[in-house]
């Protein structure tokens, strides 16, 4: 019975870290998609420079977790994610409203889908 106390723990401490992970890539994934949202939303407006500031502040907050999201998910995602966002921005700077859109509406799917899939729910779990 011993010998099996320390491979039950190591095994809570696991659990409990990935739980840990997943609520925290769900609040990023909320926390990034308001600010797809809200740079959406200036750009239907024509809030050009509000929009690109949205957008920078994104970057700056995907820029900020990326080692973390290489880690803890595939490598596409992050990498997938940046250059949705580049390519929000530079439509963004050159007032292409329809591109732009496009392109946060690639990344908006790509950020739902990711927290999706890191959800805790019975369909992740089986």
């Amino acid at each position: 019975m011993k010998y099996v106390r320390i491979p039950c723990i190591v095994l809570a401490a696991l659990l409990a870290l990935s739980l840990v992970n997943s609520a925290a890539i769900d609040r990023r994934c909320a926390d990034w998609l308001e600010l797809v949202e809200a740079s959406d939303a200036a750009a239907v407006r024509s809030a050009w420079d509000q929009a690109d500031e949205l957008l920078a502040e994104l970057q700056t907050e995907l820029d900020r977790c990326s080692l973390w999201l290489h880690v803890v998910l595939s490598h596409d995602m992050p990498d997938q994610a940046a250059s949705l966002l580049d390519q929000a921005r530079l439509m963004c700077t050159l007032r292409q409203t329809a591109h732009m859109r496009r392109a946060l509406a690639e990344l908006r799917g790509l950020l739902e889908q990711t927290a999706e899939g890191e959800r805790l729910s019975l369909g992740n779990i089986m």
